[in-house]
């Protein structure tokens, strides 16, 4: 690496949460990027009303996202993800309910 080259550190925080569109939510992380997450990825985002999508809480030191009117959390770093994400519709996906090995048995 070029010893002038700036060195930035990438911080997976959030530090908002909005709704500029109706099919998606924008989450601004402390390292200045933001992105911009389908609510379709969430079926129970999806299905909420937008009084419910408005009360989110940033925990974690802007590491995780809690929607506690419809049950939801999302750990930030998940978003940035550049590999697959699996969500299974009309479930609750915890873990320990909904993995994939649960899934193929039913």
């Amino acid at each position: 690496m070029d010893s002038k080259a700036l060195r930035i550190r990438l911080c997976p925080q959030a530090t908002k949460v909005s709704f500029p569109r109706p099919d998606s939510f924008e989450v601004e992380l402390a390292d200045g990027r933001s992105i911009s997450v389908p609510l379709g990825w969430f079926p129970r985002l999806l299905r909420a009303k937008p009084a419910q999508l408005r009360r989110v809480e940033i925990l974690g030191q802007g590491s995780v996202l809690r929607w506690p009117d419809v049950d939801e959390d999302i750990l930030v770093a998940g978003l940035l993800a550049t590999d697959a994400i699996a969500v299974w519709p009309d479930t609750d996906m915890r873990l320990d309910r909904a993995t994939p090995s649960n899934r193929a048995r039913s």
